[in-house]
C-alpha cells in the first residue's frame, strides 16, 4: 500500500498501460475500504433509517476519493489550488447528481416559468395545483388520483424533485389561458332521433352561458408568452359518429379545469331528464349473450 501510493504522489507511470492498472487497483482498494466501513456500521448502528444516512455518506465518500485518486493518477501532479478544487467539484457533481440537477432546474421553473404557485398541472403522472416551488422540490395538491375522479381535491400532498420538469412531459392547464375543451359522450341507438338531443344541447348551452363562456380569459401574468391562444369565441358544438352498436354524439365544450365535475353534473342533469321525457331517444345498451348448454335445455324441456 505505502509503495502504491509513493508511485501515485510521485506520478511514477511509465505509459497509459500503468495508469489503467493503477487506477483499477486504487478503485478497488477504495471499494474494498468501504465494505470494511459498511461492515463496522452495520455491527453498531440498529436503526434502519440512520445506518441508511451512514451509507449514503460512504458511497458519496468512496465517488469523491475515487476521483480524486484517478485525477492523480493521469494528471502529471497538482499544480495550483484551482486544480484540487476543479477535482473536487467533479466529484461532488458525480455524488450529487441529482441534487444539482433539482436546483437547475429550480433555475430554469424561475426564469422560464413552465408554471408557477396557482397553476393545475400534471408531471409523471400526478396533477394538481401548484403549492410552493423550492430550490429542490415543488408541492402539489393531488386532484384526481386512484380513487378520486373528475379532477377532484384528494386531500393529499405531493413532493415533486424539480429535476423532473427536465425528464418529464409536464401539462399546465392554466397556463394560457383559464379554461380547456372538454367533451362528454353518449352513445344511442341506429333509429335515435339524435339530431333532437344536440339541438337540446346546443339550447340549453346557449342558456346557460356562464357554464363555458366565463373561464375564457386569458392569464394577465403570462401575456409575455409567445404562444397560439385558442380563439376568443369557441362556442359549444356537437359532433356525430356512427359506431357498431348505436350513434355516438360527442358534446364539445369549453370549461374551467377546476369546474369540470361541475360542468358534467349539470349538464346530465338536464340530458337524462329529457331522454326519458322522449320516445324516439333511447341509450344504445351492449347486449349480452348468454349461451347454455344443450343438455340443460332439453332437461328444461323435458319437465
Amino acid at each position: 500500500m505505502n509503495e502504491f501510493l509513493k508511485h501515485v504522489g510521485n506520478h511514477n507511470f511509465a505509459n497509459s498501460f500503468e495508469k489503467l492498472l493503477a487506477s483499477v487497483i486504487g478503485i478497488a482498494i477504495l471499494y474494498l475500504l468501504r465494505l470494511l466501513v459498511m461492515q463496522v456500521i452495520k455491527k453498531n448502528l440498529q436503526k434502519e433509517l440512520t445506518l441508511m444516512r451512514w451509507k449514503k455518506g460512504v458511497s458519496t465518500g468512496f465517488y469523491v476519493l475515487s476521483v480524486l485518486l484517478v485525477g492523480l493518477i493521469w494528471i502529471n501532479g497538482f499544480q495550483s489550488f484551482a486544480t484540487i478544487i476543479a477535482l473536487i467539484a467533479a466529484g461532488l457533481a458525480i455524488a450529487f447528481k441529482e441534487p444539482l440537477l433539482n436546483i437547475g432546474a429550480w433555475a430554469y421553473i424561475l426564469a422560464r416559468r413552465p408554471f408557477i404557485i396557482g397553476d393545475r398541472i400534471e408531471i409523471d403522472g400526478h396533477a394538481g395545483e401548484v403549492l410552493d416551488i423550492r430550490m429542490f422540490m415543488f408541492t402539489l395538491q393531488e386532484v384526481g388520483g386512484k380513487n378520486i375522479g373528475a379532477d377532484q381535491p384528494s386531500g393529499r400532498i405531493i413532493h415533486v424533485p424539480n429535476g423532473r420538469v427536465f425528464i418529464t412531459s409536464c401539462f399546465n392547464f392554466t397556463e394560457s389561458t383559464s379554461f380547456i375543451y372538454h367533451e362528454i359522450q353518449t352513445l344511442l341507438t341506429h333509429d335515435s332521433n339524435w339530431s333532437k338531443l344536440e339541438t337540446f344541447f346546443l339550447d340549453f348551452m346557449d342558456q346557460n352561458k356562464a357554464m363555458w363562456k366565463a373561464p375564457q380569459k386569458v392569464k394577465a401574468d403570462n401575456d409575455f408568452r409567445e404562444y397560439y391562444l385558442f380563439d376568443a369565441d369557441a362556442p359549444p358544438k356537437a359532433f356525430v359518429e356512427v359506431k357498431e352498436l348505436g350513434v355516438l354524439l360527442t358534446m364539445r365544450f369549453t370549461v374551467n379545469p377546476r369546474g369540470i365535475r361541475k360542468a358534467e353534473d349539470q349538464l346530465w342533469r338536464a340530458i337524462l331528464p329529457f331522454i326519458q321525457s322522449q320516445n324516439d331517444i333511447h341509450f344504445a345498451l351492449n347486449p349480452t349473450r348468454l349461451i347454455l348448454p344443450t343438455s340443460y335445455i332439453n332437461n328444461k324441456t323435458s319437465n
